[in-house]
């Protein structure tokens, strides 16, 4: 987690006793590159970290938690 606001809600959360997911998106440029042009973040640069970002989200999700 980069920023601090991000910090305070993963630290506002688990104080809460709410699970959360460990995976995050970071805020990046090929998000609104993507929304603007129609593509997905993969279609303009396979290697972004934006692509691994969310392909581990993905994962967690589907893999499920308790």
């Amino acid at each position: 987690m980069r920023t601090r606001i991000a910090r305070e809600v993963k630290r506002a959360i688990a104080s809460l006793g709410v699970p959360a997911l460990e995976a995050s998106l970071a805020q990046r440029v090929i998000y609104a590159e993507a929304a603007g042009s129609g593509l997905l973040a993969r279609e303009i640069d396979r290697a972004s970290p934006a692509v691994r970002e969310v392909a581990a989200l993905a994962a967690e999700v589907l893999r499920g938690r308790p």
